[in-house]
């Protein structure tokens, strides 16, 4: 290991480098930061969540193990007892100790409350460890100094939280001393847990509980092979004769090798050379699964801008089609259109607007007055529903699921209608000058407005009030601004998936991981 690691070589007391310390802790920030989507887990399928969890199962890893013992390597070594239900785990611990320090019964499950023992001078060196945080902490002279014993709940626990916390207990946990049975060290089980323990460079030692004086020979041989497999040949191996289905404290001599283990364990050379090397692994395996979220958030941020991408062409797609229906006259071909025919029955002068001559009395003109407002008001109510239902309809198709977007459509066929008054109000074609004496700038803004939207015979008589080229660009005009207040309405309503899609992309937090990732290689 890089001298900036972890250093033992001087014959003083080993130490972490503050470069380590510091690489760590910036790893545990850089953690923290990283965007994997929401943490209540409803955007995101079964890859995100497994990035998720394995970003906060690293979190914990550091917290309440990696970084603790680096800032004080004097810790006592915290030893996990830990295995499947019934293995007879607590009445290990409590015949270790010679003492009731963990609760044993033949009902399952059994350790429901974690329990840490440990001898009372270590207390103060314990006080701050995170692992105290989730057991209750027993003192007791029998355990040696520098050695800490944690019964873990089942591994197979049915209840999921057990679970759970023996899991966490496990990863805080400096070694490993895992119980089986003959009955259950073949499981799968076991083995998977041995082979995270190994995964991580834990320190493992294996006890094979209530085992037959006459099977002894047998099993042992069997466990060893199937140690040997597992590339765990080095690790101890304990064997504890079966006393029957007892609470009670096993006998000393039961217990005797594994009890001069652990006072072995506990002197400051051998604990701290076996600490020293559970950390080291712990720290190799971190940048393996460091390496792995970056590839997890960078799959993420490349699904995150595919996915940002997919929802603008959502808004596009519901743009031009909302678009056609203005450029084709579709909105023209309902309501808007009857209303217009009506006016023209009820008035055949509006046909004539640009006679310079024709003076209508003050009721007629009145009335064509309203007449055009009321067609105003169909071709505002027509713009205004085609908007609002695309809005909805993209906003839908980007959300999944059916959204009720924000009503715009009217503010912004309000908007475009008195655009449309503003641009007829320079025309000043004789033409026009007799339209307006008849209608005004509303009435030439309405006809201008209808026009652009399609509506038969509005476009001719714009023409003729201002001219066949003028008009013609007018309508271009006002019909492109539509459309371009049109798609911007859309895109809008599509923003919000858009930005959640860029909020869950990782960005700059993978480049930090990078960093880590490369400074754990070269100081692990």
């Amino acid at each position: 290991m890089s001298t900036h690691g972890l250093s033992e070589t001087d014959g003083t007391e080993p130490h972490p480098s503050p470069t380590l310390l510091d690489v760590v802790t910036d790893l545990r920030r850089d953690l923290a930061a990283l965007r994997l989507g929401a943490d209540d887990g409803a955007d995101a399928g079964p890859d995100r969540a497994d990035a998720r969890a394995l970003r906060d199962r690293l979190a914990r890893q550091l917290d309440e193990r990696v970084l603790p013992r680096l800032r004080a390597l004097a810790l006592p070594a915290v030893v996990v007892v830990a295995g499947s239900t019934g293995a007879g785990k607590s009445t290990l611990v409590n015949s270790l100790v010679g003492a009731d320090v963990s609760p044993a019964s033949v009902l399952r499950p059994t350790t429901r409350e974690p329990v840490v023992v440990h001898h009372p001078e270590d207390g103060p060196l314990l006080a701050a460890h995170p692992v105290l945080a989730l057991a209750r902490a027993h003192e007791h002279d029998a355990v040696p100094r520098g050695v800490a014993l944690l019964d873990a709940p089942d591994l197979d626990s049915f209840e999921e939280a057990n679970r759970t916390l023996a899991g966490r207990l496990m990863d805080a946990a400096d070694l490993w001393l895992f119980v089986t049975t003959p009955a259950r060290y073949g499981d799968a089980l076991p083995w998977a847990a041995l082979a995270r323990a190994q995964e991580r460079g834990t320190a493992v030692a294996v006890v094979l509980n209530r085992v037959r004086d006459a099977d002894a020979p047998t099993l042992r041989r069997a466990l060893l092979e199937r140690l040997r497999d597992q590339e765990l040949v080095d690790a101890p191996m304990f064997v504890v004769p079966d006393a029957g289905p007892t609470t009670a404290l096993l006998a000393p001599d039961a217990v005797a090798d594994l009890r001069a283990w652990l006072t072995t364990l506990a002197g400051r050379d051998q604990g701290r050379t076996a600490v020293l090397r559970s950390l080291r692994g712990s720290l190799a395996s971190l940048e393996a699964d460091v390496r792995a979220l970056i590839a997890a958030a960078e799959e993420q941020d490349t699904g995150a801008h595919d996915l940002a991408g997919r929802l603008r062409e959502v808004a596009d797609a519901h743009a031009a089609t909302a678009i056609d229906a203005l450029e084709t006259g579709v909105l023209a071909a309902g309501r808007l259109g009857a209303a217009w025919h009506a006016v023209l029955d009820a008035d055949p002068g509006m046909l004539r607007l640009t006679q310079p001559r024709l003076v209508l009395p003050r009721r007629a003109a009145r009335a064509r007055t309203v007449a055009l407002a009321g067609v105003r008001t169909r071709v505002r109510d027509v713009v205004a529903e085609l908007v609002d239902l695309h809005r909805a309809a993209a906003a839908s198709d980007a959300a999944g699921e059916p959204v009720v977007a924000a009503d715009a459509g009217l503010r912004l066929a309000e908007s475009w209608l008195d655009a449309t008054t503003v641009r007829v109000a320079p025309v000043e074609s004789r033409g026009a000058r007799a339209a307006r004496a008849a209608v005004g700038d509303a009435g030439l803004g309405t006809l201008l407005a209808g026009a652009a939207v399609g509506v038969t015979g509005m476009e001719r008589l714009l023409a003729s009030a201002a001219g066949a080229h003028e008009g013609a660009q007018m309508v271009r005009g006002v019909r492109a601004d539509l459309a371009e207040r049109v798609r911007r309405a859309i895109d809008d309503a599509v923003v919000p998936y858009v930005d959640a899609a860029g909020a869950s992309a990782p960005g700059d937090e993978v480049a930090a991981l990078h960093l880590r990732a490369g400074e754990l290689r070269r100081l692990v």
